[in-house]
């Protein structure tokens, strides 16, 4: 699978306290049958510069990667706050704060209350910069949970849904779990939604990527679960050849009775890398 929204990186908001403490989520995150992560520190609104230095998250992933072995898939990419500066940031910072690296979509974390004013208009601006916006956490919005039909024209226009996986599985309440499941029910033939798992540090117990893609799979069906975790974020970070090469892996451990051999395949546990 593949997690387009993790708190991974030490030093920001929400992010794990030490180097160890974001080791130690990258190893929950392969024997969870995670194979990249994209790690999205927060940038903060009107913030004229990223939490961390380009330089400082970067160096965070290479020494994790090192760290890793190669069992885990490391990139960058930011969770920006909405504002109306957006365009603006995109065209001073470019392809640097996409998913990824993959400059194409771009991250953006709404207000938990209201829908922005001037939200279409700043899609729009994001759009005729080439990049498509992808809508963080749309079901934990109150806002657009009481205007739905505001959503489905962001997407019709072309974004691209994030849903929270503690959202899926009903952590957040009954409302944000019934606006998740319609939202998956409305854009996945679109490939316009996705499941990340927003893990934030290792001690937090909430539900995984693992067990978003299961529940997904008992209601969807294989072939659809595996577009919310894998296929469409695959052409987010301009992964997707890779992601059909690894959807046609032979399985290798029963995860549940429920679920068909190439969910179980992604979702298999790996052999991790010893501490050092």
């Amino acid at each position: 699978m593949i997690d387009l929204s993790c708190h991974l990186l030490e030093g920001v908001e929400g992010g794990p306290e030490s180097f160890q403490g974001s080791l130690e989520m990258c190893r929950r995150a392969v024997g969870d049958g995670v194979r990249t992560v994209v790690a999205t520190p927060r940038w903060a609104a009107q913030a004229a510069a990223p939490p961390l230095s380009f330089a400082e998250c970067e160096g965070q992933l290479s020494r994790l990667r090192r760290e890793m072995g190669g069992a885990l898939g490391l990139k960058l990419g930011f969770a920006l706050q909405f504002g109306a500066h957006l365009p603006g940031l995109i065209e001073k910072y470019g392809a640097r704060l996409t998913l990824g690296g993959a400059g194409t979509h771009v991250l953006v974390a709404l207000p938990a209350l209201e829908v922005p004013e001037g939200a279409e208009e700043v899609w729009a601006a994001i759009a005729r910069l080439g990049l498509t916006p992808v809508v963080g956490r749309p079901e934990c919005s109150s806002g657009l949970r009481h205007a739905p039909e505001r959503l489905d024209a962001w997407v019709e226009a072309g974004a691209v849904v994030q849903l929270d996986a503690a959202s899926v599985g009903g952590t957040y309440g009954r409302e944000a779990q019934r606006f998740a499941w319609r939202c998956i029910e409305r854009y996945a033939a679109a490939s316009a939604v996705v499941i990340a798992s927003n893990a934030r540090e290792a001690g937090a117990q909430r539900p995984t990527l693992k067990s978003a893609a299961e529940e997904a799979a008992r209601k969807l069906g294989t072939r659809r679960a595996l577009a919310l975790v894998e296929k469409t974020p695959a052409q987010i970070i301009g992964e997707a050849n890779r992601a059909a090469h690894s959807s046609s892996r032979s399985p290798r451990v029963n995860l549940t009775r429920a679920l068909a051999a190439a969910l179980r395949s992604l979702l298999a546990p790996k052999t991790l890398p010893e501490e050092s």
